[in-house]
C-alpha cells in the first residue's frame, strides 16, 4: 500500500513539475491572471508532493539518481540562501 502512494505521489510530482514547465511557456505569450492561479495551484501540488518523489528515489538506492537530487536539493539551497542576501 505504501509503494503505491509513493509510486502515485512520484507520478504526480512529475506530472506537476511538467504542467509548471508548460504554463510558464504560455506566461511568455499571454499574460493572464488565470494562469498565475494555476501556477500557485501546481506549485503546491510540486511542493506537497516532491517528498514522494525523494522517497521514491531514496527507496530505489539508485548511487547516481541520489547525486542528482542532492546536487539539486544543494543548488535550490544555494539560490534560496542567495536570494535572501541579496534582498536584505
Amino acid at each position: 500500500m505504501l509503494d503505491r502512494v509513493v509510486q502515485w505521489g512520484s507520478f504526480l510530482f512529475i506530472g506537476s513539475a511538467l504542467a509548471l514547465l508548460v504554463l510558464n511557456r504560455f506566461e511568455a505569450v499571454y499574460d493572464s491572471a488565470s494562469l498565475e492561479q494555476s501556477e500557485m495551484l501546481v506549485m503546491a501540488v510540486s511542493v506537497v508532493t516532491l517528498p514522494f518523489a525523494l522517497g521514491k528515489v531514496i527507496r530505489e538506492g539508485d548511487p547516481k539518481s541520489r547525486r542528482n537530487w542532492a546536487l539539486l536539493l544543494g543548488l535550490c539551497a544555494v539560490l534560496v540562501g542567495l536570494v535572501f542576501l541579496l534582498t536584505k
